[in-house]
């Protein structure tokens, strides 16, 4: 068979370019009868092609795969950026600290609230994971009394009650534990003995979250008073429980 390539290459160089073109050497022809047989000799098994595709099949399956853990870890971060598990409503209880004093009409002076409660209700939603908002209706009903050490037995009973917005920043510390700042206005009425007043609060304090559905703050709170009623020290610490 390979014989008869040399003169199968010389015929075809004659046909393809003609008496003027120059004949190939034999060691060109040799070259050209070991490439053939080569390729007579070594054919490339089909079972490569299958290596192939199944190579790609095995690359498409993980393709697949690792969409879904880029789908999954999408949705893990959106729901840690929205903190959508941290917003629900909100019920607290709390407890006055140092409330108020009382003017000199009163021929006494109260350094301490002695019977002071707190209660709030309200809705807290997080935007993200450091910023979020409340609205609440609180009230703060408690009792005034004198100064055991003094001479006196004046009692006041007082009956705070509004609304108020707070906007929260809250500092992630670790797991499901977080940090925060808390600030904000409301409006309310302060009712007592003597006479009742309407007017704007404001509040400032300091918050501590966990578990998602608990969280703790101590706050200071400007609240409008009576004329013979001195809000001095004005401190709030109280628990909320989230649903």
């Amino acid at each position: 068979m390979f014989s008869k390539i040399p003169m199968l290459l010389i015929g075809t160089s004659f046909i393809l370019y003609g008496t003027n073109t120059q004949l190939p050497t034999n060691e060109q022809l040799q070259k050209e009868i070991e490439s053939l047989s080569n390729l007579s000799q070594n054919k490339q098994p089909f079972h490569e092609y299958e290596d192939i595709d199944s190579r790609i099949h095995e690359l498409q399956k993980e393709i697949y795969f690792l969409r879904g853990q880029l789908a999954s870890t999408r949705d893990k971060q959106y729901a840690w950026e929205n903190n959508s598990d941290r917003s629900g409503v909100a019920i607290g209880i709390g407890n006055a600290l140092d409330f108020a004093n009382i003017a000199n009409g009163f021929g006494i002076k109260i350094d301490h609230l002695n019977y002071g409660a707190l209660l709030r209700f309200g809705y807290i939603k997080y935007f993200n994971n450091n910023f979020g908002i409340r609205a609440e209706v609180f009230e703060i009903p408690f009792i005034v009394s004198p100064n055991p050490t003094q001479n006196a037995s004046v009692t006041l009973l007082h009956h705070f009650f509004g609304i108020r917005f707070s906007f929260l920043q809250d500092i992630h510390v670790v797991a499901s534990h977080f940090f925060g700042l808390t600030l904000g206005i409301g409006f309310g009425g302060n009712s007592s003995n003597e006479q009742t007043v309407l007017g704007w609060n404001f509040h400032i304090g300091v918050a501590y979250s966990f578990g998602r559905h608990h969280r703790i703050e101590i706050e200071r709170i400007f609240l409008p008073s009576p004329s013979t009623i001195d809000y001095q020290n004005t401190y709030l610490i109280s628990y909320s429980f989230i649903f």
